[in-house]
């Protein structure tokens, strides 16, 4: 079993420019929501068959924020989250810090496929699943008149990924990321960074903040 460890190899000048840009809004709050996966978990790569996939380690920007419209939805309706809480969701610049280290593992399961009838058959899928030693938190930079309404829908979150990827939010409080400990784009990583101790995957994110409903 393969075992990923996250280092931060940023330099010491992009860590303080970053440092500086998170804290330019003076009208906004970080709230870190650190989750416990108690068992194995597998967030598929995105576009990968769901009958033959890898797995991320961690959930992407796109993963948390579709996972806080549907928990905002389940609180608070349909409308309220489209009319309200859409556009700051988009907005809220969504980081990911890696638990210390995960384990990942291929495996073989036994899944239900339709036919051209579509009649269920049963089939055989491979799919990676992951451990993690540590917790998995999530970055979001919100207005500060919506604090408690995001931190009811991150305390919300019960998975990530399959549904049978269970997580426990533990804790939700003010704090802003360390950048050189969150997943980075690589078009943002410094040009002289060695990326072999890195984990590098495919994640998805929304490519603008103006999206409508």
């Amino acid at each position: 079993v393969p075992n990923c460890t996250f280092a931060a190899m940023l330099s010491a000048e992009t860590s303080v420019a970053a440092a500086r840009e998170l804290e330019m809004s003076q009208d906004r709050t970080w709230l870190r929501a650190s989750y416990h996966m108690p068992s194995t978990y597998s967030i598929r790569v995105p576009v990968a068959s769901p009958f033959c996939a890898k797995a991320l380690p961690t959930p992407g920007p796109a993963t948390v924020q579709l996972a806080l419209i549907r928990s905002a939805i389940e609180l608070y309706g349909l409308e309220t989250t489209c009319n309200e809480l859409f556009p700051h969701v988009i907005a809220c610049e969504p980081k990911v810090q890696p638990p210390d280290s995960v384990a990942i593992t291929s495996q073989l399961v036994h899944m239900y496929k339709a036919d051209d009838y579509g009649r269920l058959r049963e089939a055989v899928g491979y799919r990676e699943f992951c451990h993690c030693d540590g917790l998995i938190r999530i970055f979001v930079r919100v207005q500060n008149n919506l604090v408690r309404a995001f931190t009811e829908a991150l305390q919300m979150i019960g998975y990530w990924g399959r549904c049978d990827s269970l997580a426990s939010c533990v804790e939700v409080n003010c704090v802003q990321p360390e950048v050189g400990n969150c997943i980075q784009r690589f078009d943002k990583l410094p040009e002289r960074t060695r990326t072999r101790p890195h984990f590098s995957a495919f994640v998805s994110e929304f490519i603008r903040n103006d999206i409508r409903w």
